[in-house]
């Protein structure tokens, strides 16, 4: 069985506090500098890193893979939640995260362009059936 308490007694809030309070103390002496706000979930990794003992990083990692919750009624069950962010973790630290792919579709519509509109016009038999469909809905609207 494995719960919040235990993972909580293996490295306490106050650890962490003191961790990142230590962190701070670095980067005001000039040890480690970030300049970017964005990197502030860096500072408290590098907290961790650099003033938690790995084993006990360790040990919470295997207790979040194991981690159970009990229901109202007394059953214990399986925390899956927890459990895919150990093994998530786990496998972060053991192989490495993937590189995440984003997919970024650009699409440039020059409206102001009648030349353009009418090139594509020219060359889609759908965009002339679509204006088609609109300009009838769009007359039959205004009643003209």
């Amino acid at each position: 069985m494995s719960t919040a308490a235990e993972i909580d007694e293996i490295i306490t809030p106050d650890t962490v506090a003191d961790a990142i309070a230590k962190s701070r103390a670095d980067r005001a002496a000039g040890r480690i500098s970030l300049a970017n706000p964005g990197e502030i979930s860096r500072e408290v990794l590098y907290a961790i890193h650099k003033h938690v003992d790995p084993d006990k990083v360790g040990q919470v990692i295997g207790k979040m893979m194991e981690a159970t919750r009990t229901l109202k009624d007394g059953r214990e069950l399986p925390d899956t939640r927890t459990q895919e962010a150990g093994v998530k973790l786990y496998l972060a630290y053991m192989v490495g995260m993937p590189v995440q792919r984003s997919e970024t579709v650009n699409v440039n519509v020059d409206a102001d362009s009648a030349v353009g509109m009418e090139e594509r016009l020219r060359h889609s038999p759908t965009l002339r059936a679509m204006f088609r469909k609109m300009l009838d809905k769009v007359e039959d609207e205004a009643g003209d």
